[in-house]
Parts: C-alpha cells; structure tokens; sequence
C-alpha cells in the first residue's frame, strides 16, 4: 500500500461514510442487505485510494511474497467488512465494544509509534481519546450507547488502521499482527457464523448465544463478564505486539499451526 497522503484522507472520508451509514441504519432500520453492501462500497472505496493488501508477509517465508491483484482486493474488502461487523456484534454489552477497541487501538497505536508510522498514530491518538472519554459513560450501567453508526465506525477505523499499519511494516509477521489483535472479536464473529448456518439461520440474524452471553450464562455479573473479555482482548494484543516487537518467526509460525494440532 502507499504511505502517502492519499491512503490518509480516503480513510478519513471511509469514516465519515460508515458513520453515515450505522447513523441511518439507528434511525431508519437499514436492511442488513444494504448496510452490508454500503460496506462493501466504502471499503472498495478506500482500497482504490492505496489502502491495499498487495503482498503476504508470513513467518515460513524470508521475504514478502506479492499476490494477485484481484486476490488482494477480496482480502482487503473482507478484512474491512469482517472487522466492522465483528465490533458490531461486541456491542451486546455495555462498554464492550468500546472497551475492546480501544484495547486493539492501543497496540496499533504502539506498533506505528515503534515502527514511526506516524499517520497511523496521528489518527488512532485522537479516536483512543474519544473512546475514553465515551467509555466513562457507556460503561455499565450505561447512560450512553454507541449505537451501530459507533460500532460500525470503530470496526472500520480499527479495520482500516490495522491495514494501513501492516503495510508500512517492515516486520515479516506483520499480517499476523492485526488478526491476532483482534482474535477475540474475530473468533465471536467466525463462531456465530458457522453455528448460524448449522441450525439454518441467516448468518447475520441476531441471537443470544455469543461469547459475552455464554460467559453470562455461567453466572458472571455484567461487569464482570466485560472485565474477562477485556483481560482475554488484551492477552491477544499483548501476543501480537510481542509478535512484532520481538519479530518471533517462531512463535508467529505456532500460532498459525496451533489450530491444526487438534
């Protein structure tokens, strides 16, 4: 991706758009349909202003490998679609989604500051800021909610950043960084998915059996059942710094084979 001026602005604008939209879908009901396709078109959007997966880094492989062009576009759409929608159903909970976003914000944030990528930094400071400051009331028992036009925007700034991030990167595990980063909402999303299609319900249909309602289940109070998904999103974040501040081939290459041990 570039590291211009461009890939900048298009993800300030993406911003605004995705705002537009969760902002509608608040007011109006969008139909999951349409707001799914809005996504598609701003992230298609900022992926033609550079903000681009154009080659693989992975932990097997000395040098980045450069891919398809068409191969990166999908990536890339789904990278910043998947991501809007996994902060979007985190947002079951008070201070949640905030919570966990500004979690994976600060280790963005921290690996631009160490890797002087100071655009990304420039855009994560000010939005960890606002999300403090918005945490303080959203935080159980709430008087604020973020809605779906904040969900939305936090996915997508996080989706965007994270992209942005890996590509200024020099690190060769640097796509590992932002997956693992965002492993926790990442693993609710992919799980509520499958099990949808299993039973025959829409993938996108609302349920009552994510990973902050199983740990309700088991008798946790709110705001304990918020803290465990903070500490378990801030276990990920601390792997993927680690990942790429002590450039761990090793231990980037274990957690890729970990699943296909079992």
């Amino acid at each position: 991706a570039e590291s211009g001026s461009r890939p900048f602005w298009s993800i300030i604008v993406g911003g605004f758009l995705i705002f537009a939209v969760g902002l509608y879908d608040d007011i109006k009901d969008l139909r999951a349909r349409y707001k799914f396709l809005a996504q598609i078109a701003i992230a298609i959007f900022v992926a033609s202003q550079g903000v681009l997966v154009e080659e693989l880094t992975l932990p097997f492989l000395s040098a980045p490998v450069e891919i398809h062009p068409l191969l990166g576009w999908v990536i890339t759409i789904l990278w910043i679609v998947g991501v809007c929608n996994a902060i979007n159903l985190m947002d079951g909970l008070d201070g949640l989604a905030a919570g966990i976003s500004l979690i994976v914000m600060v280790t963005i944030s921290a690996v631009a500051l160490m890797n002087q990528n100071y655009s990304v930094a420039f855009i994560s400071f000010p939005l960890m800021g606002s999300v403090i400051g918005f945490l303080k009331y959203n935080f159980h028992p709430a008087k604020t909610f973020m809605g779906d036009c904040g969900s939305l925007y936090l996915g997508y700034m996080l989706a965007s950043l994270s992209l942005l991030n890996s590509s200024l990167e020099t690190s060769t595990v640097s796509l590992l960084m932002p997956i693992v980063a965002l492993g926790l909402p990442i693993f609710d999303t992919v799980f509520s998915m499958v099990r949808r299609l299993l039973i025959g319900r829409k993938i996108f249909s609302p349920d009552k059996e994510h990973v902050h309602h199983q740990i309700l289940n088991k008798g946790f109070s709110h705001k304990q059942t918020v803290i465990i998904l903070y500490l378990i999103a801030s276990a990920f974040c601390i792997l993927a710094f680690s990942i790429i501040a002590l450039q761990n081939k090793g231990l980037a290459a274990l957690i890729l084979l970990y699943p296909l041990m079992f």
